[in-house]
């Protein structure tokens, strides 16, 4: 018995040490730690300590974009749902679960499979999957909280639903599913993020500052990866309220910061933004340097990723195109961006930044239309023709 005891407190050890690095942003080193925690559970026999380890593997997988992966992890756990029914048909309930609001190790069964459920489907929604297949795991954790008591898990699973009206395009569905959850859980910095996300797609800078400065308001200190959420939203919001050089500094301190982490999803997105800050005050060559890096993390299991990035190069090629065109009758077409062959873009033609561009959108329709089948949507194709339709304009423009 002391040696079981001894034995689990390794294992719980090694729990809590993956999570100090998670909070970090050491995921790579968050994820070595809990496989040995898990292995250590699996072979011993302590079926609770394997699956909070399960749960902790498939949740940083996803982190770090092994979607696939992650969700092969966590799949063993949503069979808890099976084995904690009761004699009524429902999950028999821990002394844990109306009492918990997050997940620990001291959580029982019950939050185990609930917290499962949701990482599972964030994960699908990032592949994507088809929207029945989400919908379908979506009813089947919805039906396990219903009850008043398990008020964290319904807000988090109305999050959920948020993030997939969100990707296809119903952003004020999903700011209206994201209120409800915050009628539930009011201080749930989760939510609050996604609302100012949402504000910010909208336009709405005012609402989105405003949840914002709840956000920060929510927590006393920041972990490494909200420290850089921060930034991000900080430069994004100067930036659409047109103070675009302190957006420019923001994202440049962003940058810098990503570089202490091992989060993609951070990378990505800090790399986007100090991209678009760039382009925003026409310093297309060093935007040009970011998109290339952006560029290899295309590799990824998330078509939404690589329809973000391609559209983005396209984004690139369709401004350079305007910037050749308004400079090149005076500095000549083997000029690069602002007369300089040493500053990135050299030697193209307006009508060869056209061609990259059309190029480039095309791709980027051909993404949009694979996951908008899947999403029963339309509006990323929708603004793709819209582009390029654009783009003829130019061209015709640029020929007369």
């Amino acid at each position: 018995m002391t040696g079981d005891t001894s034995l689990r407190q390794k294992i719980k050890d090694l729990h809590d040490e993956s999570a100090i690095e998670f909070a970090a942003g050491e995921l790579t080193r968050s994820l070595d730690l809990s496989r040995k925690a898990l292995d250590l559970a699996d072979s011993n026999g302590f079926g609770e300590d394997a699956a909070h380890n399960r749960w902790h593997v498939g949740t940083t997988l996803v982190h770090l974009e092994k979607l696939r992966e992650g969700m092969a992890a966590l799949a063993p756990l949503l069979q808890l749902n099976s084995a904690l029914e009761d004699r009524g048909g429902q999950p028999k309930a821990t002394a844990f679960s109306k009492t918990v609001r997050v997940i620990s190790y001291e959580s029982g069964p019950f939050e185990v499979l609930l917290s499962a459920y949701i990482v599972f489907v964030g994960a699908a929604l990032q592949i994507p999957v088809s929207l029945s297949s989400i919908e379908s795991v979506l009813q089947q954790v919805e039906r396990l909280v219903t009850e008043p008591e398990y008020g964290y898990y319904r807000a988090m699973v109305l999050r959920t639903r948020a993030d997939l009206a969100s990707l296809r395009g119903m952003h004020k569905a999903a700011l209206n599913v994201l209120q409800e959850a915050i009628s539930i859980k009011s201080d749930e910095r989760s939510l609050l993020s996604r609302v100012a996300e949402c504000h910010l797609k909208m336009g709405d800078l005012a609402s989105a500052q405003k949840y914002f400065e709840r956000w920060d308001g929510a927590e006393e200190e920041n972990s490494a990866l909200d420290v850089c959420w921060s930034l991000d939203v900080r430069s994004r919001l100067a930036s659409r309220g047109d103070d675009k050089h302190h957006a420019l500094e923001i994202a440049r301190e962003l940058r810098t910061q990503v570089d202490y982490v091992v989060a993609p999803r951070l990378r990505r997105g800090a790399l986007r933004t100090l991209f678009d800050a760039l382009l925003a005050v026409d310093e297309l060559a060093r935007a040009r340097s970011e998109l290339l890096e952006l560029a290899t993390l295309r590799h990824t299991e998330s078509k939404m990723n690589r329809y973000d990035i391609v559209l983005l190069c396209a984004h690139y090629h369709a401004r350079a195109a305007k910037a050749h065109r308004v400079e090149g009758a005076e500095r000549g077409p083997d000029a690069g961006i602002s007369g300089k062959k040493d500053e990135g873009v050299v030697g193209h033609s307006s009508r060869k930044e056209f061609h990259k561009a059309r190029a480039m959108y095309t791709m980027a329709l051909r993404l949009a239309t694979d996951i908008e089948d899947l999403l029963n949507c339309n509006w990323r194709q929708e603004d793709i023709r819209g582009r390029l339709r654009a783009i003829g304009d130019a061209e015709l423009g640029s020929q007369a």
